[in-house]
């Protein structure tokens, strides 16, 4: 035995000797994660599947902005969403499920109560206009729509029992929601053993859909693209180097601020001041390091509670950067808690609010009209989000019938082969994993409104900054 042990040493001595270095060694494993460093200087692509591509929601790209973005070009959990239900399993599940009501309903599950109530609250509210409009043309073959919620306090535990609520006892055909992302995990896996379609328009956790649910979907950009596109931003169109990110401790505030991190390590330009935060008042601890840093610009990822103090007191503290924010600070309570202090901040606009389409100005002026007040993104995302959803049972109904279009997976069936579907946040896609691919834009807060980042606003803020735009390494 000690003869053979020796012998297989002596047989690795060899083989590490004769191996020259970097062939199979340290070159390849640094190749071997999916997220590495690609950058001018490396003069091949790694041995992966993957294939550097621009960002998918950003249609032009530097040469070197766009060595640093992978998307997955395969399928990697089976087959895609936009099947039939009938390529995952038997087709028994066009048959099993039989609606019986007098209204058509659709479940709606959020936070409705607390202090961040005010999403979903917004969400509903588009929600239900869609439905009046839905029923104004005559709702389903004559039957009314009828939109059922439930509160889910934004706690993974109160989630699950809402959602059996939903499906069972109040049978809805489909769902829309949740606004956490955690939230939104539970339901669609909830949604899955019950085979009923979910579609969130709030919650921008990227796995939601990359776990590819066949009855998950998502109306609204995803965490990965906010960061890709904020990203260019920072670092191609303002030239900025020397940033800090402030990140919400959850992973609603980790899963856009790391995409940017990661973006700016390929770049050359490493985040050195990445930092948490909790629900908390005083934030002068982690400001005092950004202080002392002196970034160029600060970015927040979190949502408008805590950021409005935390520019707040960014200010007071002397802190002289440019101030970008993810899609949770795009809310009116954000210019309103922040004060003057929100001028200038620039924050990812998931509802172009100018865009001059029939769709988003009758959206604009029949939700103004209907409730007194300007609609808000979390109220145009709602509204799609059911304008889709009722399409889908239309469709459903028009193909099938009126009694067996009310059936849950042939709506998932339309709901998967959602096209250019106008909006009012724009046209609608879900691609293969059922997620609503489209264009990151951005809004500058001025004079007390978020207005669209256009290139002229961007120059403006450019000069106002004093900044020249710096060239890309």
């Amino acid at each position: 035995m000690r003869t053979i042990v020796i012998c297989l040493l002596l047989a690795v001595a060899v083989l590490a000797c004769n191996q020259a270095p970097g062939e199979n060694g340290a070159a390849d494993g640094a190749r071997s994660g999916v997220l590495q460093y690609i950058g001018p200087a490396v003069n091949e692509a790694p041995e992966t599947e993957w294939k550097t591509r621009p960002n998918a929601g950003q249609n032009i790209l530097s040469k070197s902005l766009t060595q640093a973005f992978y998307l997955y070009e395969k399928e990697p959990y089976g087959r895609p969403v936009d099947k039939a239900y009938g390529n995952y399993v038997d087709p028994i599940g066009y048959d099993k499920f039989h609606y019986e009501g007098d209204t058509v309903r659709v479940g709606l599950i959020g936070c409705l109560s607390g202090p961040v109530s005010d999403y979903s609250g917004n969400m509903l509210k588009g929600a239900q206009l869609a439905m009046d409009e839905f029923n104004a043309d005559g709702g389903y073959f004559g039957m009314p729509f009828e939109i059922i919620t439930r509160d889910d306090q934004a706690k993974m535990g109160i989630s699950g029992h809402k959602m059996v609520e939903l499906i069972f006892d109040e049978e809805v055909l489909g769902i829309l929601g949740s606004m956490s992302s955690d939230t939104t995990h539970v339901g669609i896996r909830i949604a899955l053993k019950a085979e009923v379609p979910q579609m969130t328009s709030i919650s921008t956790d990227p796995t939601i859909t990359q776990i590819i649910i066949p009855w998950a979907f998502r109306i609204l950009a995803d965490d990965w693209s906010q960061g890709r596109a904020m990203a260019k931003l920072v670092f191609e169109d303002f030239g900025f180097t020397k940033i800090a990110i402030l990140e919400r401790n959850n992973r609603y505030g980790r899963m856009g601020s790391q995409e940017i991190a990661r973006v700016a390590q390929r770049l050359g330009h490493p985040v050195e001041v990445k930092l948490k935060y909790e629900s908390q008042k005083d934030f002068s601890a982690q400001l005092r390091i950004v202080k002392e840093y002196q970034p160029e610009a600060v970015v927040i990822w979190g949502m408008y509670a805590n950021a409005s103090m935390i520019v707040k007191q960014a200010h007071d503290m002397g802190i002289h950067a440019q101030f970008f924010g993810a899609d949770g600070l795009v809310s009116e309570k954000f210019i309103e808690l922040a004060g003057e202090n929100a001028e200038g901040v620039i924050v990812t606009f998931p509802f172009n609010d100018t865009r001059e389409t029939p769709e988003t100005r009758n959206f604009i002026e029949n939700y103004t009209r209907k409730y007194g007040r300007v609609p808000d993104s979390f109220s145009a995302h709602g509204y799609d989000a059911m304008l889709t959803m009722g399409q889908a049972i239309l469709s459903a109904g028009e193909k099938f019938g009126k009694k067996k279009g009310l059936n849950r997976t042939r709506i998932r069936d339309e709901l998967s082969r959602t096209k250019n579907l106008p909006g009012a946040t724009g046209l609608i896609n879900f691609d293969h994993t059922g997620n609503d691919s489209r264009v990151v834009e951005f809004a500058i807060i001025q004079n007390g409104k978020f207005e669209y980042l256009n290139q002229k606003r961007l120059e403006e803020a450019k000069k106002e900054l004093g900044q020249v735009t710096k060239p890309n390494p």
